[in-house]
């Protein structure tokens, strides 16, 4: 990682004491002033480090009682950061951080298994946390939530068949 001053770039620098090896991409974050950074580690475990402008907080592991398969994403949605994960199942979940502590891990979705190589990908937008996936059958799909409760996930139109994880943008 690089930092930004304000006026030039740190030198290129790494974690010291990292609790295991990336096994995928990770997903970084600004969050009420700090950098959250997030990664899944090749034994499944998902690590978070925080980041205040002057030092790292350490490693936590936030895996819970759960094994996760991919990528990692967190977005920001009403002052609360949210971390999204796919377990090895194909399941998407979610957790919430609200500056003082996590929440559990919840279910996106009751009815649609995740693509099982793609991350998930969120976006605030219209008053809502928008989450997206890829299914295993190839469709995107789309659930949304408004602070308390989920609507019903479901397929975005058309008849294509995707084989990457997707990605929105809010204008």
């Amino acid at each position: 990682y690089a930092t930004y001053d304000g006026t030039a770039w740190s030198e290129w620098a790494g974690w010291d004491e990292q609790p295991a090896d990336f096994g995928w991409e990770p997903a970084a974050v600004e969050y009420d002033g700090g950098q959250y950074v997030y990664y899944t580690s090749k034994d499944g475990r998902l690590y978070q480090n925080s980041y205040d402008g002057q030092t790292w907080g350490g490693w936590q592991d936030l895996s819970g009682d759960y094994e996760i398969a991919y990528s990692p994403y967190a977005n920001v949605y009403e002052d609360s950061l949210y971390l999204y994960a796919i377990d090895t199942e194909g399941a998407v979940y979610y957790k919430a951080y609200d500056g003082q502590a996590w929440g559990e891990w919840t279910a996106v979705h009751d009815s649609y298994a995740a693509a099982t190589t793609y991350e998930p990908y969120a976006v605030e937008w219209g008053g809502y946390e928008n989450v997206f996936w890829t299914g295993a059958d190839g469709k995107v799909y789309w659930n949304r939530y408004d602070g308390s409760a989920w609507t019903e996930a479901r397929a975005l139109t058309g008849d294509g068949s995707y084989e990457s994880a997707p990605y929105a943008i809010g204008y």
